[in-house]
């Protein structure tokens, strides 16, 4: 067994300070997603849709009618905008939307 080489304080101090930064970053649960959605694009329609998974700058969004469907694929730029202006940076890149 060799012995660790000695780690510089500074090293040390950026990897804290980088981890504290990353917790302090907001995230969406299901409930501001449907609040944000209902308020900022189309009132009612948290009635018809299920949060699925933000994953990979990737957010998938369930559907339970196909004219629901239809009127979220025209307000997918809308979404995106919304989550990230909430969100306060461009963490969510493409909006997956999918019928239940």
């Amino acid at each position: 067994m060799g012995k660790k080489e000695p780690e510089r304080l500074d090293g040390i101090l950026e990897k804290i300070i980088k981890e504290i930064e990353k917790r302090k970053e907001k995230t969406l649960n299901k409930k501001e997603v449907y609040e944000l959605l209902e308020k900022e694009v189309l009132p009612g329609i948290s009635r018809h849709i299920k949060f699925g998974e933000l994953k990979r700058k990737k957010i998938t969004i369930g559907v339970d009618n196909p004219s629901w469907l239809f009127e979220l694929k025209f307000r997918k730029q809308e979404i995106m905008r919304t989550l990230n202006k909430f969100l306060g940076r461009e963490k969510i890149q493409e909006v997956k939307l999918r019928l239940l």
